[in-house]
């Protein structure tokens, strides 16, 4: 009896003291998730613009400029998946 109680003391211990680095890890995966969604979406609206400037909906003006702004927000999200990928 002593030594179940001695284990399950034990046991709840080391869940207490882990928790917060099993929170941690699925808060980065989640973000990591959000980042990785967040790259596609980027990713197929670039398709779009390309498409809707193809076929003459855009002005090249608003095409460089949509363009532009979209390429930017890839960049930044390409460089922190770039940096949580070099911390694991």
């Amino acid at each position: 009896m002593n030594l179940s109680l001695l284990f399950l003391l034990l046991l709840g211990t080391a869940w207490f003291i882990s928790r917060p680095h099993w929170i941690k890890m699925n808060e980065e995966c989640e973000s990591s998730n959000a980042l990785h969604e967040e790259r596609e979406r980027l990713i197929l609206e670039l398709r779009e613009l390309e498409l809707d400037y193809g076929v003459g909906k855009l002005a090249h003006n608003d095409y460089q400029r949509f363009h532009g702004l979209l390429s930017a927000k890839l960049a930044i999200i390409l460089s922190r998946l770039q940096g949580a990928a070099e911390k694991k």
